[in-house]
C-alpha cells in the first residue's frame, strides 16, 4: 500500500510541474584554466533556442550566444578560459522566449 501511495505521489508531482525546473550552475577548474557553465532544461519535445550570456562583474555583456536545445536534450554547456576575466562577481543567464529563465554567479578572485 506504501508503494502505491508513493508512486501516486510521483506522479503528482511530475504532472504538476514539480519536476520542470530550470537550473544554472557554473564551476571555476584553476587546474584548466577555464570557466564552465552548465545549464539543465525540462525534457523538450521539439528544437527550443535559448540565449546564453556572460555579464562581468561591470554588469557588460561580454559573452552572448544562440544555442539551439534539441529533444530530449536537458544539458547544455557552456565555456570561457579564465585568463582575461575581469575579477569580481560574473553572472551566467539563460533567456528563452525574451525571458529570464535561469541565472547563476560566480567570483573570480
Amino acid at each position: 500500500m506504501k508503494t502505491k501511495i508513493a508512486f501516486l505521489l510521483f506522479i503528482i508531482c511530475i504532472s504538476s510541474g514539480f519536476a520542470q525546473v530550470h537550473q544554472a550552475e557554473c564551476n571555476i577548474l584553476k587546474d584548466e584554466n577555464s570557466i564552465v557553465c552548465k545549464y539543465s532544461t525540462p525534457i523538450v519535445t521539439k528544437e527550443e533556442l535559448i540565449t546564453v550570456q556572460w555579464l562581468s562583474p561591470k554588469n557588460e555583456i561580454e559573452r552572448q550566444r544562440d544555442i539551439t536545445v534539441y529533444p530530449n536534450g536537458v544539458s547544455v554547456y557552456d565555456f570561457r578560459f579564465l585568463d582575461g576575466r575581469d575579477k569580481g562577481t560574473w553572472h551566467f543567464t539563460i533567456i528563452k522566449n525574451g525571458e529570464k529563465v535561469a541565472e547563476t554567479t560566480f567570483t573570480i578572485d
